[in-house]
């Protein structure tokens, strides 16, 4: 049961931050201070979901709430694909938001194709955690 809590918890989260990104959202967006444009802002809030679901993950193992197969997938997946992902998308991050301080019209492509990675790899840790 608390594996399943924990699942359903990660979907949600990964919905809203999907749902904030693509603009599904009912309210209206708030950049967060700092932020140089909305997607400066929208790629800001994936960093730190993202990082927040490799850390409650990386909990989750320490604490053994998986069967040991699940646990052993998770920790693939984080150290093979979600983690990689994100310092990559974090890199990404940091280069566009001092690129856009200084030319607004900065390409997004390189941080768009991590973040899409990102993407792949939590929707891969989430099987991985639903024992798929």
């Amino acid at each position: 049961m608390e594996d399943t809590m924990k699942l359903i918890r990660l979907a949600a989260l990964t919905l809203a931050v999907t749902m904030v990104i693509t603009g599904c959202s009912q309210e209206k967006y708030t950049a967060h201070p700092g932020a140089i444009n909305t997607f400066d802002s929208q790629a800001y809030d994936w960093c730190l979901v993202t990082k927040t679901i490799i850390d409650e993950s990386k909990k989750d193992i320490a604490d053994g709430i998986w069967a040991a197969n699940i646990s052993d997938a998770v920790k693939t997946v984080l150290n093979n694909g979600l983690i990689p992902a994100y310092n990559v998308m974090d890199t990404e991050y940091q280069a566009y938001h001092k690129a856009v301080t200084n030319d607004p019209n900065a390409s997004p492509v390189k941080l768009n194709k991590a973040i899409r990675n990102v993407s792949i790899q939590t929707t891969m840790l989430q099987s991985a955690k639903g024992g798929k």
